[in-house]
């Protein structure tokens, strides 16, 4: 391609560079897009990792015997790491229980006897 003087030639190099400026920033739209994408769903990944790791808690709790606000009261007292397999969570669980009653040990509820 012949330009006849040098300014349509600068016009031309000009022209062309924010075309590749204007497909870089789609470009670099797209990506940012896709790393928001991303994370919103690594975000609700954590969430329902959470609320199962509540719920695998809650049931142990409810297998002991807790129910309503004592449920509350010993999920709240249950402490093991996130990671904690079933057998740490029920461990940790059986020492919520009274030992000379068999009743989970939480603040203001009456003794109930765990199964």
């Amino acid at each position: 391609m012949r330009l006849p003087n040098l300014d349509d030639a600068k016009a031309f190099i000009e022209e062309g560079r924010k075309a590749k400026e204007a497909q870089m920033s789609e470009h670099e739209k797209k990506e940012r897009e896709l790393a928001d994408r991303e994370a919103k769903a690594e975000a609700r990944e954590k969430a329902a990792e959470a609320r199962e790791r509540a719920a695998n808690r809650r049931a142990i709790l409810v297998g002991l015997g807790a129910s309503g606000d004592d449920l509350e009261d010993a999920a709240a007292l249950l402490r093991v790491p996130d990671d904690a397999d079933e057998a740490v969570l029920q461990e940790a669980a059986d020492k919520l229980r009274d030992p000379t009653t068999r009743t989970l040990r939480c603040r203001g509820s009456r003794p109930r006897p765990c199964p």
